[in-house]
């Protein structure tokens, strides 16, 4: 892994510690289904792009990570839904030599279109961030909701290799156990 990446890591876990450990279980799970991509993407970027995505959130007003998704204002929501941008233009800044690929990645990680390597993210990010405890969120997302949102970024056969990996890995289940207390 570049030191760019630690660098920059460290920097978004220290202003926001929930975002690191995130990006981590994040990258956790990308890492399981990462050797269907290497031939366009490299690991390592996958799991760069994976620990960086939401990179741009550093700059949101901490209130953001309170609110329930009721009480969000439209200058909010604007907020929310540019941070993919917002962070690869910060990462671009801060590490000048930072792989394209990379960059698109974290770009990409909630729209990804036709682009399987940002699929895999995408459909990593949703099962994650819909099993995490959420400060604003007072019961687990219904699995049925948490398909439907992966559904909506990646293909069938990548959310099926997702729910595959997940069932293996012990510190994902627990995640999902963890969850199903809230």
């Amino acid at each position: 892994m570049f030191p760019q990446v630690n660098m920059l890591f460290a920097e978004m876990e220290t202003e926001m510690p929930e975002l690191g450990r995130h990006g981590l279980a994040v990258a956790h799970l990308v890492d399981e289904l990462v050797i269907e991509t290497q031939a366009e993407v490299g690991s390592w970027e996958m799991e760069a792009a994976a620990m960086l995505h939401d990179y741009g959130k550093i700059l949101w007003p901490a209130k953001l990570f309170f609110k329930n998704r009721r009480d969000l204002s439209q200058r909010d929501l604007e907020i929310i839904s540019s941070h993919p941008q917002v962070g690869r233009r910060i990462v671009a800044v801060r590490w000048p030599d930072c792989p394209g690929n990379l960059l698109r990645l974290i770009e990409a990680h909630h729209s990804p279109g036709g682009w399987f390597p940002a699929q895999i993210l995408a459909a990593c990010d949703v099962w994650v961030a819909c099993h995490e405890n959420r400060r604003y969120r007072r019961k687990a997302v219904p699995e049925r909701d948490v398909l439907h949102e992966m559904l909506r970024v990646a293909p069938e056969h990548i959310v099926d290799r997702v729910l595959d990996a997940v069932q293996g890995l012990p510190m994902i289940s627990s995640m999902a156990s963890c969850s199903e207390q809230i």
